[in-house]
């Protein structure tokens, strides 16, 4: 039979703060649910998310919009090789529906044909819409022109040595494939003068679903 001084007495245990406990496994023992108490889900690292009602990280739909900015001035010279944005670009989760605005300020040296050309991809699965009103003659006539698929490029024309301003829309549904929606540019004709999409520029996203 164990003696009296096996059993601790209630006065003799000392409360333990939690950070002097040690670190926990990477695991889902212990996590909430909607039947238990428990610990916090391990974050998804991922600003606009928010832990929802069911344990999951997720983007609300109907919230305010995402907007990422461009933060500097980026160029490309001589290449019509389209490339992605070095700022432009969101990531989106399986199953999600966004609505995407592309507000750019582009300026393109002195050039005889002053061209861009531009394109979205979308992650494995994904559908697109993406377009907007183009000026692609020298009639300054803006067409509405969009395409479906992703990496498509669209071309817009501007004047040299100006800045001009240039709005274009995505609708994306996402399928099983979390991924970026990325923006990408370049020259829409080959030229030595600097092409570029300035500082400020900027990604405005609504969640949709």
């Amino acid at each position: 039979m164990p003696t009296w001084k096996a059993y601790a007495k209630k006065d003799d245990i000392t409360a333990t703060k939690l950070d002097d406990l040690a670190a926990p496994d990477d695991n889902t023992d212990l996590n909430a649910s909607a039947t238990a108490h428990g610990l916090l889900p391990k974050l998804s690292n991922v600003v606009t998310e928010f832990l929802n009602g069911t344990g999951v990280f997720s983007t609300p739909a109907g919230g305010g919009p995402t907007i990422v900015r461009k933060t500097a001035d980026e160029t490309v010279n001589n290449s019509a090789v389209l490339q992605n944005d070095d700022h432009l670009l969101l990531a989106i989760a399986a199953n999600e529906v966004w609505l995407v605005v592309f507000y750019l300020n582009l300026l393109q040296g002195d050039s005889t044909t002053p061209l861009y050309k531009f394109a979205v991809t979308v992650p494995d699965g994904a559908t697109l819409i993406f377009g907007g009103p183009m000026e692609t003659t020298t009639t300054g006539v803006a067409n509405v022109i969009g395409t479906t698929t992703s990496g498509g490029a669209l071309t817009q024309r501007t004047a040299a040595n100006a800045i001009d301003a240039l709005m274009l829309f995505a609708i994306v549904t996402n399928g099983a494939t979390a991924g970026n929606i990325q923006l990408q540019w370049a020259q829409a004709l080959t030229q030595a003068v600097n092409t570029k999409v300035l500082a400020n520029s900027c990604l405005i996203a609504f969640k949709l679903a």
